[in-house]
């Protein structure tokens, strides 16, 4: 069965349209969204001037940390993706890389280069409301980036490249119920929000 003239039709009117929006999005200024983007894709006005919203990094995604963002993210972010880390850690596989039709999406250094920072959120945090009661994020961090220091968890903002591994495995969520935020006791947001504090 092969596709007709109407399907092609829509589709290239589909394809044109969600590029005018990357494009549209660059030249209205946009690039300034606090989500973290996918390994390479930081640069957030390139990357919605590039980013087809063809979902095909996320479907490759190993670990299924690549989440689409909704509506209450923005209208131009909406089903671009983003990083979910209460799904998953980046391991930095670059399959996501490999199947980007654009190239907005490309090979870091995780050594170097950062998808975003990790911040601790005492509010939610279980060391924070028990001091030393918690390590888990220094624990399991890859790349040394998180220590306890007099019984809460420190983020060393330089060796930290936002992999997420500490927000995954975060307790918060299990430990304790005092809100309905969704946060849990470490966060990763851009480079940019981060500076911005």
């Amino acid at each position: 069965m092969g596709i007709t003239r109407r399907d092609f039709l829509v589709a290239g009117v589909s394809a044109a349209a969600l590029a005018a929006c990357g494009s549209t999005a660059a030249y209205a200024g946009v690039g300034t969204s606090s989500l973290v983007r996918p390994v390479g894709g930081q640069d957030e006005t390139t990357f919605l001037a590039g980013c087809l919203r063809c979902d095909r990094c996320r479907s490759v995604c190993p670990e299924n940390v690549i989440d689409l963002a909704h509506a209450e993210d923005g209208f131009f972010e909406m089903r671009t993706p983003k990083m979910n880390f209460h799904l998953g850690a980046c391991t930095f596989c670059n399959k996501c890389v490999d199947v980007c039709p654009t190239g907005v999406l490309h090979a870091i250094d995780p050594s170097k280069d950062k998808l975003g920072i990790a911040e601790i959120r005492p509010a939610q945090c279980v060391a924070y409301r028990n001091p030393g009661s918690c390590s888990k994020c220094a624990e399991v961090c890859p790349y040394d980036a998180c220590h306890i220091q007099g019984g809460y968890p420190v983020i060393d903002d330089d060796a930290c490249n936002g992999c997420g591994t500490c927000v995954y495995d975060c307790p918060a969520l299990v430990l304790t119920a005092v809100d309905s935020t969704g946060e849990r006791g470490v966060e990763v947001v851009t480079v940019a929000e981060h500076e911005r504090g």
